[in-house]
C-alpha cells in the first residue's frame, strides 16, 4: 500500500540520516559518537577515524609528501589477515 510504502521510505531516510551523522562525527573526531550511531544501524566494524580526518589534520604518509604507498609484504599475521579478510568480506556489517 501506499502508506507502507511511505513509512518504508521514511525509516530508509533515518537510517541514511544516521549514517551519516556518523560520518560527520568521524570526520570531527567523534568517534564514540560515531560507534554508537553505526551499532544501532547493526554495523560491527569500522574504519578507523582517522581514515577521516581532512587531511589538513591527517597524520602525515610515511612515504612523504608524494602520499605514495607503501606495500610490505608479510607484516601481519596469518590470524590478522583472516580476521580482517572475514569483517570486510562482501555482505559483511562494516562501515
Amino acid at each position: 500500500s501506499a502508506k507502507l510504502k511511505q513509512a518504508a521510505g521514511r525509516v530508509a531516510a533515518g537510517a541514511t540520516a544516521q549514517h551519516d551523522l556518523a560520518l560527520l562525527c568521524s570526520r570531527q573526531g567523534r568517534g564514540s559518537e560515531a560507534d554508537t550511531l553505526l551499532r544501532a544501524l547493526g554495523m560491527r566494524h569500522r574504519l578507523s577515524v582517522s581514515i577521516f580526518a581532512p587531511p589538513s589534520t591527517a597524520t602525515p604518509s610515511p612515504a612523504g609528501l608524494c602520499g605514495a604507498p607503501i606495500v610490505l609484504d608479510g607484516v601481519l599475521p596469518p590470524a590478522v589477515i583472516a580476521g580482517l579478510q572475514r569483517a570486510l568480506r562482501p555482505g559483511a556489517a562494516f562501515w
